[in-house]
């Protein structure tokens, strides 16, 4: 998806939009919460973070964890419903992703293809 937002030339908020646009969060109830020191408070915004984008994606702690060290690949929708859920402007998690990914010209696309015909004749 990212990469037809580039070749599109097609922001990758109107793309998500565009493909998603049912796509919703889950209504979760606040939970009340007894606080008793800032100690208390700051340990609660700290692990209530990831529960919280939890409850309101469906995606599990853990899977969340997971994308956030990198160790999966996320889907789409996975990272679009985590910027729902975070109120970040939707594709910031995609341009954070894919930031270093650069299109090949026509000539280098055309190099690969002849680089890759040799490699398979040679076999």
């Amino acid at each position: 998806m990212f990469l037809i937002s580039l070749i599109d030339g097609i922001g990758i908020k109107e793309i998500l939009e565009g493909v998603y646009p049912t796509l919703k969060l889950k209504s979760v109830q606040p939970k009340k919460v007894e606080l008793s020191s800032i100690l208390d408070f700051f340990n609660f915004v700290e692990g209530g973070i990831v529960e919280c984008i939890a409850e309101r994606t469906g995606i599990t702690p853990y899977r969340l964890k997971r994308i956030k060290h990198n160790k999966v690949i996320p889907s789409t929708h996975e990272l679009y419903l985590i910027e729902l859920a975070t109120k970040t402007k939707p594709g910031t998690l995609f341009n954070l992703r894919y930031k270093d990914l650069k299109l090949n010209t026509p000539e280098i696309e055309a190099q690969l293809r002849l680089d890759e015909k040799l490699r398979i004749s040679k076999k």
